[in-house]
């Protein structure tokens, strides 16, 4: 993250004018980061390994520097979810824990992060994220847990249609 904040940002591969200050700081993972191994409700633990309690650790991890730059706005776009994954509920577990109790289960005291749940809006069409008349919407619609439109079957990358 230092890398992406400093004054002078003449290192960032497409630099802007060195009196740019960045103010917001969206990041995403990319699709294979959906293919989490052991439990939904698995506790964070600390690891590198693609599982559940582990991708909950690193989270909880980045917070805490998230805390330190209280002057910028994180904005945490969860990883889309997979045309066939081995075991697809834990993907929508982690990305559901990552909306609705990652900051509360940390009592995170400051409003510079926020959560786009790019993973649920991935998964059919009537599933949404969005602010509707001032107030956020979350609906699952069908509740399904891999992409929707897939390019082709084996392949997890978005398609036209999505």
């Amino acid at each position: 993250m230092a890398f992406l904040l400093p004054r002078d940002i003449r290192h960032v591969i497409r630099p802007f004018p060195l009196s740019y200050t960045v103010f917001n700081v969206l990041f995403k993972s990319c699709f294979p980061n959906s293919d989490l191994y052991g439990r939904p409700d698995d506790a964070p633990t600390p690891g590198y390994d693609f599982t559940v309690g582990n991708a909950r650790w690193v989270y909880n991890e980045i917070l805490q520097y998230f805390a330190t730059r209280p002057d910028k706005l994180f904005v945490v776009i969860t990883a889309p979810p997979l045309s066939a994954p081995a075991i697809p509920e834990n993907a929508r577990a982690f990305n559901q824990w990552l909306v609705h109790d990652w900051l509360r289960e940390n009592a995170y005291p400051y409003d510079n992060v926020a959560v786009f749940d790019f993973f649920n809006v991935l998964t059919g069409p009537d599933a949404h994220h969005r602010v509707v008349d001032g107030a956020i919407e979350h609906a699952a619609g069908l509740r399904v847990n891999w992409v929707r439109h897939a390019a082709r079957r084996a392949e997890s990358r978005r398609g036209v249609g999505g």
